[in-house]
């Protein structure tokens, strides 16, 4: 975070969200995964508009959640605002977003509940790099893809910090990504990474 951001994400943390303060209030996911990363919609809406408040330069604000609109704002003045929060996504983006994130939570449950695929990655970071927009489909398949590559590659052959093709035994995967891999101590850890849109990678 770049120091001069701290003071708004401090007061954004102290805004009051029905009484209490947002810092002390988990944030609720999307999906109940435990590698899920996105917020749900009303956890997203709150702290847009907790941070756009507290970056707009506004302090000691007490927030209370309806209906239509979003919500009450009682401002430090004692002014009350009603505030509509929308999220506003390019259509491709928001496909980019949901498919990938697809992947990454479902190939992580996978690893989570099968020791061997843990024991296979130990010691290496695995990155998943995308570069052409899966489906939903082919996203769900290259998640199914990512456990079988997972099980049956030895690691300490594939080169390191080098991004390298998928072999055609992963139809899928090596249509719709390549791979980065990177030793590390412990346990193994498999990321992803969106790389430009229109990026063209010659076999």
């Amino acid at each position: 975070m770049n120091p001069s951001q701290q003071p708004a994400f401090t007061a954004a943390a102290n805004v009051r969200v029905d009484g209490v303060r947002l810092g002390e209030i988990p944030p609720t996911m999307l999906t109940p995964s435990p590698n899920e990363f996105r917020y749900d919609k009303t956890t997203l809406e709150t702290r847009i508009l907790a941070h756009a408040l507290s970056t707009a330069g506004y302090r000691d604000l007490n927030v209370h959640k309806r209906e239509r609109p979003d919500f009450r704002v009682a401002l430090s003045d004692g002014q009350i605002v009603h505030v509509e929060v929308a999220e506003l996504h390019d259509p491709l983006s928001a496909e980019w977003t949901n498919n990938t994130a697809r992947i990454h939570i479902e190939a992580n449950d996978a690893i989570d509940a099968d020791v061997e695929q843990q024991r296979a990655l130990c010691g290496t970071l695995l990155e998943l790099r995308v570069h052409t927009l899966p489906t939903r489909a082919q996203a769900q398949r290259i998640a199914r893809e990512v456990g079988h590559y997972i099980a049956t590659t030895a690691f300490e052959r594939v080169p390191e910090r080098t991004l390298g093709a998928v072999a055609p035994t992963y139809p899928t995967m090596a249509d719709h990504l390549r791979v980065y891999r990177a030793p590390r101590h412990g346990r193994g850890i498999l990321g992803f990474r969106r790389m430009p849109i229109h990026s063209t990678i010659a076999r």
